[in-house]
């Protein structure tokens, strides 16, 4: 590659002498053109991206247009679009001073992209045989430029299911010039769903390296078991026989030379030939060695499928042209050569089937699955008649037996043929912890209704007793496949004007629940659920959790488009944080979405709660401590979290939006918070699309962050990864590149790329970043959310400052324990026995984490808290008993008053403990104001 370099030519003592002469900047024409001329490159034949210079000696600005967009100016880069053609593009530079201008042209030949060869990949997959024949099987990598990249659930990556246990897939490439490679797995549509080992562990990437050299490249795959799926059931050897027989095919069916059979079928079966004409086919192993005929001549090769001793035979019919063939037999084998017919994936209308060849030849067809595709012949021609069952059917060979006179051949085609739409109504037993006030309603907040579980129209579930509901809704799939259905259920109270999670279910320790996941088929009736726990709605202005310091600033950045250009920043501090002692600095930490970071009531999808963190490890994990700005999201996220590299997706803004940090946000914490300076103590850091911004962010600006922290990263955004991402690295400061330190995380379910953190170490520690300063994690069963970053964010705090396990204040919480459980509810002392049960083994154990040991803490102290006298809890459910019978605000009447007064009595006459253990406080306020309303 050439490297473009734009060089002023000035000598340096005239620079210096020019410098300290003309201090106040008041260079005129001489100057102008002395800068004019000198302005030029090292080469004007260009294959690649280069750099512009904006400004010049003398203070000169320098400013570029160009006439083709081969050459797009972006700031100072010029960013290189190569064609199939050499294409001449003219850059103008204007260069400007004071009020003085000129312009200088530079004519540059943008280089075509050179000539390559196709290079076709097959892929042949062995699935476990308990894969279900209505499920998709859908490759997913980094395939090279312009396809989809880590996304099972993009179409372009479906499968040809041959059978229940055999898929093929193909990539053809074009125009292959160097050696690259690929790296993939198998899934069934979803992460949830991706290849494992037989244990049940995490598989590396499969690789392939694509060699121009190759043009056909074969892969064979064996599946060993589905993430979501138990081993298969083992089958008996005659099920193996029968199963290989039906899924072996032969792709010739006309020979002139050699060719090779398959010797191994599935279900670990061994296959063995042999040929009922010797003179023409002989058979020595996997060889089928043609001797050719003076006269064209049907050999007919028999397999024989074995498992153990059980057999079973196949014939195959192969027409071996002749030394002297017949235009007859010459005119056949054109037909079949020319024979298509098209896409025949997914079939669900019929097809038509063509009777007549070209050069005179007769077709006639056969099916190998006529329950799905039968094949009918009339006066008009011939159609493939389609019968969508009630699971997709995959591997349908479709047989043309080409024919005129005497000569004949054949020709198959594969397909397949979607299961059957269908329409089902789902029914969820829900069973909840206590009997609901009728001014409550439950809810769900799902994938299917936009996560909105205020929105009643979409359903309410109903009352079947004091402790189950009954929720009913009917899905829909045009296409045969499953749905997957993501939801929580939630408590409503119409009227109240809580927010719509207010009233989410939780786990029995108070945590929000992972969603729930259902996989809807056409035989899906009846779930059952059970809530253990409901967060209690909180009506007005709720409650901030913000531990320790937090200041909000608004800045503004006139760089940024005009709606965006003003935001707030979140700025925390620990509790023991003393401005002015400037004796005791901290780290900086710069976060993404910062409305999430702290706070439970800014936030729009739940908080990282980094506040807490922080001061949990300092507490008892030794840690210094660190300031954390939380960075405001806005409209523009989506751009401002895609750094300006061409093969990151979609409109990108991401230098405006690091400038801002490094120009604006930054300048204004060093100068007013106690704040270490030093990449070496700056750390930037951000999940999803924040994940995205973080890594490409922070390797753009490697002089400003000494440690890069990606959570849950969009790298579905990123194209041609294992291209792209090298070629980056080579560009950066290889000094700065290898001081950097990167925490890489996923989870395991639905999160996205399960495999992205190994694929992008493999590209650090390839342009020489230490193995030892790249961590990466996987959260096992932990999705892609919030309480996911929240419950990791900790390891990688742990990991980027070193910070060391101490057991000593959990061994002493724990051994400190001498509650006893006559005193309290059950349910408080079960959480309380929980979080003894975790911290007893992370104490046993002699490789926990730190992270672990504040987790114990953290349960621990968290448990304690909760802990709830039963005279307390039983004075509180009383008052419950009395709420739950009253009416809902639109029935309430004045005849309905005795029986509220008794229920706001008893309420008042609890202390102010109890008070907060009533679950249903909120009715007895919105009865008062219905009461007030009434009674005028």
């Amino acid at each position: 590659m050439k490297k473009v370099l734009f060089a002023c030519l000035f000598l340096l003592s005239a620079f210096f002498v020019s410098s300290c002469t003309n201090p106040s900047g008041t260079a005129g024409r001489k100057e102008l053109l002395e800068v004019k001329d000198g302005l030029t490159f090292s080469t004007f034949e260009v294959e690649e991206d280069f750099k512009l210079p904006l400004i010049s000696h003398y203070g000169v600005r320098i400013t570029w247009t160009s006439d083709n967009s081969a050459i797009v100016i972006s700031g100072d880069t010029a960013v290189v679009t190569r064609g199939t053609t050499d294409i001449t593009v003219i850059l103008t530079a204007t260069l400007t001073l004071n009020k003085l201008t000129e312009t200088k042209e530079f004519t540059f030949m943008v280089k075509a992209l050179p000539s390559g060869s196709a290079v076709t990949v097959k892929f042949f997959v062995t699935l476990p045989e308990n894969t279900p024949m209505e499920d998709q099987i859908v490759i997913t990598g980094n395939f090279g430029s312009g396809k989809p990249t880590w996304n099972p659930g993009d179409p372009w990556g479906v499968a040809t299911r041959v059978s229940t246990t055999q898929a093929t897939f193909e990539i053809v490439y074009e125009e292959i010039t160097e050696e690259f490679a690929i790296e993939y797995k198998w899934t069934r549509g979803d992460w949830g769903t991706v290849e494992k080992s037989k244990e049940n562990g995490e598989l590396d990437n499969r690789r392939v390296t694509v060699d121009p050299s190759q043009t056909e490249i074969i892969v064979n795959d064996v599946v060993e078991k589905w993430a979501d799926m138990d081993l298969p059931v083992v089958k008996t050897d005659q099920e193996r026989v029968d199963e290989a027989k039906a899924a072996l095919v032969l792709s010739i069916s006309s020979a002139t030379e050699n060719f090779v059979l398959p010797v191994t079928g599935l279900n670990e079966t061994t296959i063995s030939w042999t040929s009922n004409n010797e003179d023409v086919i002989t058979i020595e192993n996997e060889n089928a060695i043609v001797n050719r005929p003076t006269y064209t001549t049907i050999v007919q090769l028999t397999a024989t499928i074995q498992y153990n001793d059980v057999t079973a035979t196949k014939d195959f019919e192969i027409m071996v042209l002749g030394t002297e063939p017949s235009q007859d037999d010459l005119d056949v084998i054109a037909a079949a050569a020319a024979l298509t017919l098209g896409n025949l994936n997914n079939l669900t209308n019929n097809i038509t089937l063509p009777t007549t060849g070209q050069n005179g030849t007769t077709i006639t067809w056969t099916s190998s699955h006529p329950e799905s595709i039968a094949i009918e012949v009339d006066e008009t021609g011939a159609i493939g008649r389609v019968t969508r069952l009630d699971y997709a059917v995959t591997g349908i060979t479709l047989t043309a037996t080409i024919t005129k006179n005497l000569a004949k051949t054949t020709k198959t085609f594969t397909a397949s043929v979607r299961a059957a739409a269908f329409t089902v109504e789902v029914t969820w037993i829900i069973h909840i912890p206590e009997p609901l006030p009728n001014a409550v309603v439950i809810t769900t907040g799902s994938s299917n209704n936009g996560w909105n579980p205020a929105n009643l129209s979409y359903g309410i579930a109903t009352k079947i007793d004091d402790t189950t509901y009954e929720f009913k809704k009917t899905f829909t799939s045009a296409n045969g496949t499953n749905i997957n259905l993501q939801y929580k259920w939630t408590l409503q109270v119409p009227g109240a004007g809580f927010e719509p999670w207010s009233g989410e279910e939780l786990t029995l320790d108070g945590v929000p629940i992972n969603n729930r996941t259902l996989t809807i088929t056409r035989n899906t009736t009846i779930v059952e659920d059970t809530v253990l726990r409901w967060r209690i709605p909180v009506g007005g202005t709720p409650e901030s959790t913000v531990v320790g310091n937090l200041d909000i600033a608004s800045m503004t950045d006139p760089r940024l488009p005009a709606a965006y250009q003003t935001r707030n920043i979140r700025i925390w501090t620990p509790a023991g944080y003393d401005p002015t002692d400037t004796t005791k600095k901290y780290p900086v930490i710069y976060m993404h979405d910062g409305q999430n970071v702290f706070d439970s009531v800014t936030s729009y999808a739940g908080e990282w709660g980094v506040d807490e963190t922080i001061a949990s490890l300092m507490e008892i994990g030794g840690f210094g401590g660190a300031i954390v700005v939380g960075i405001d999201n806005t409209n523009d996220r989506m751009a401002e979290y895609s750094y300006q590299y061409p093969w990151i997706s979609g409109t990108k803004r991401g230098d405006l939006y690091m400038d801002f940090i490094i120009d604006v946000v930054m300048p204004y914490v060093n100068e007013n918070y106690n704040a270490l300076t030093g990449r070496e103590n700056t750390i930037i850091a951000g999940s999803s699309m924040g994940g995205l911004i973080s890594f490409f962010g922070g390797l753009a600006r490697l002089e400003t962050f000494g440690v890069i922290v990606a959570f849950s990263t969009s790298t579905q955004q990123v194209s041609g990864a294992a291209t792209n991402i090298p070629a980056l690295l080579e560009t950066l400061d290889a000094e700065l590149l290898s001081a950097t330190k990167f925490f890489l995380y996923v989870g395991n379910n639905s999160d996205g790329n399960a495999g992205w953190p190994a694929e992008y170490k493999s590209y650090l520690l390839a342009a020489g970043v230490p193995d030892a300063n790249v961590a990466t994690y996987v959260g096992d069963g932990f999705t892609h959310n919030e309480y996911a970053w929240r419950t990791h964010f900790p390891l990688a705090l742990e990991w980027a400052f070193g910070l060391q396990v101490d057991k000593t204040k959990l061994q002493t919480l724990y051994q400190g324990l001498n509650y006893k459980e006559e005193d309290y509810s059950a349910n408080s002392w079960m959480v309380l026995e929980n979080a003894k049960s975790y911290a007893a083994a992370v104490l046993a154990d002699d490789d926990a984490l730190l992270t672990e040991v504040v987790e114990a803490y953290s349960r621990l102290t968290s448990a304690i808290s909760q802990l709830v006298l039963v005279t307390d809890m039983e004075a509180a459910n009383a008052v419950d008993q009395l709420i739950v019978p009253l009416p809902t605000v639109a029935d309430f009447t004045l005849d309905d008053k005795p029986a509220f007064e008794q229920a706001l009595t008893a309420y008042n006459a609890l202390t102010p403990s109890q008070r907060k253990l009533v679950k249903f406080y909120y009715v007895l306020d919105l009865l008062s104001a219905k009461l007030a309303t009434l009674e005028g």
